[in-house]
Parts: structure tokens; sequence; C-alpha cells
């Protein structure tokens, strides 16, 4: 999980430029959740009204950035190489 949250970083920063560049409405879903290990964070990336990446982090901009590097790879702008290591 440590190599992904290093890989994604920037991402949302990427996401925000393409959405600009390409006219497309980018938003963030954040949900916090408390639990017994402490706070954490579920963040929703969402292009144009549909969901492309969701993730789960007790950092909000970890989560934020997790989520739009998945977003990112299903949109042609990043790869997983991050998975092959």
């Amino acid at each position: 999980m440590e190599r992904i949250d290093q890989a994604s970083m920037g991402m949302a920063a990427l996401i925000r430029v393409y959405g600009d560049n390409q006219g497309r409405d980018v938003k963030y879903e954040e949900e916090r959740h408390e639990t017994n290990l402490g706070i954490l964070w579920r963040v929703k990336c969402v292009v144009d009204g549909i969901e492309i990446g969701e993730a789960t982090r007790a950092n909000k901009q970890t989560a934020k950035n997790v989520a739009a590097w998945t977003g990112a790879k299903k949109l042609g702008l990043a790869v997983s190489w991050v998975y092959s290591l």
C-alpha cells in the first residue's frame, strides 16, 4: 500500500488540470469514518458525475491522491507499474 501511496502523489492535481483543459467537471466526495483504530477517509474521484476512482486511507490527502490515481489510470493518464514492483 505504501508503494501505491507514493506513486499517487500529485495525482489530484493532474486530474484537476485534465478537467480544466478538457472542460470536464471534476469533484471529490469525502466521507469521514471513525473506527476503533482512528479516523479513516473514504474519497471518491468523480468526473462528469461518474465515479472513476475510490480510496480509503487514514490521511485525507493521501486518499484523494490514490482515488485520483485510480481514475487517472482509467482515463489513460497514468500507468499501473506500481503493481509489478
